[in-house]
C-alpha cells in the first residue's frame, strides 16, 4: 500500500508538470515512396534518450497530413521532484512525460482552466492558418514526430530558465538518436536555445532557404532541413512568419489529406 501511495503522489505530480511543459524544401524520401517503420523505434533501452519521444501513428506514412517526413522539437518539461524518482515504476512514468503531454493536449477536457495547451495551439495555428479543431490537433500529432531536447527538466517553472544544461553531450546524442532511427525530412526547432546548441553542433551546415534559422545537415547519414522557429509561448512567436517558412519547405498540411 506504501508502494501504491508512493507512485500516485508521482503520478500527482507529473499531471502538474504537464502544466509547465515548453516542449512541448527538398530532401529526397516521402511519405508517399514507403511507408514508414519508425513508429517500431524502440527507445526503451536507449542509454541516451530519456523521455520516450512521441512518434504519430500516421508518421512517414500515405495516411500523413504532410507530404514529408516531419519532426518537431521542444525545448524541455518542467517539473518538480525528477532527480528522485529515477527507479522502478516511478522511472517508467517519468519516461512517458512527453508521451502524455501530447495525450493531454488532444483532450479537450483538459484544457479548461489550463494554460499549457495555449503554446502548442499557437504553433499548429501556423499550419493551419488558424486556431486549429480538434480533429486537425489530433491529425497533426498523428502524423509526426514531437520530443524535447533536454532528456531532464530545465527546472521546476516555466519561468526557470537554465540554458547551460543544453550543451550536455548527453541531450545531443539523444537528439541524434531520435533523429536518426525516425529518419525525418523536416525537423522544426522551437526556441533560441535548441537553435543556439544546434547551430554549434553544425557549425558547416549550409543555408537551405533564405530563411534566417534554416540549414541543411547530415544526421545518421543523411541530409535534413533544419528550420529554427521563436518559441511558440514567446510574444515574438509570429503565426504568419512560420506559416511562411512552412510554406517554403512544403511542410503545410496536404490538401488531399484534409478530411
Amino acid at each position: 500500500m506504501g508502494n501504491l501511495k508512493l507512485f500516485s503522489r508521482l503520478k500527482a505530480v507529473l499531471f502538474r508538470a504537464a502544466a509547465f511543459a515548453t516542449g512541448v524544401a527538398a530532401n529526397a524520401g516521402t511519405p508517399c515512396e514507403a511507408e514508414s517503420d519508425a513508429a517500431s523505434a524502440d527507445f526503451s533501452a536507449s542509454e541516451h534518450v530519456f523521455f520516450l519521444p512521441h512518434v504519430g501513428k500516421d508518421y512517414g506514412k500515405s495516411s500523413s497530413l504532410f507530404g514529408k517526413r516531419l519532426c518537431v522539437v521542444g525545448a524541455s518539461h518542467y517539473a518538480e521532484g525528477f532527480e528522485g524518482c529515477l527507479r522502478g515504476n516511478g522511472r517508467d512514468v517519468w519516461r512517458a512525460m512527453t508521451r502524455n503531454v501530447v495525450r493531454d493536449y488532444l483532450d479537450p477536457d483538459f484544457h479548461a482552466g489550463t494554460r499549457w495547451p495555449a503554446t502548442y495551439t499557437r504553433f499548429l495555428g501556423a499550419f493551419f492558418g488558424r486556431a486549429p479543431s480538434a480533429e486537425e490537433r489530433r491529425r497533426f500529432f498523428d502524423s509526426v514526430v514531437f520530443f524535447n531536447y533536454l532528456q531532464r527538466p530545465e527546472g521546476a517553472g516555466g519561468r526557470e530558465s537554465r540554458p547551460e544544461l543544453y550543451a550536455d553531450d548527453r541531450h545531443f546524442r539523444a537528439f541524434s538518436e531520435v533523429v536518426s532511427a525516425t529518419r525525418p525530412d523536416v525537423i522544426v526547432v522551437w526556441g533560441d536555445k535548441v537553435w543556439g546548441e544546434l547551430s554549434r553542433r553544425f557549425p558547416d551546415a549550409e543555408k537551405a532557404n533564405a530563411f534566417p534559422r534554416c540549414v541543411r545537415a547530415e544526421i545518421g547519414g543523411r541530409a535534413v532541413v533544419l528550420l529554427g522557429v521563436r518559441h511558440p509561448s514567446s510574444s515574438r512567436f509570429s503565426r504568419d512568419d512560420a506559416r511562411g517558412a512552412f510554406a517554403a519547405l512544403g511542410i503545410l498540411p496536404l490538401p488531399s489529406a484534409a478530411r
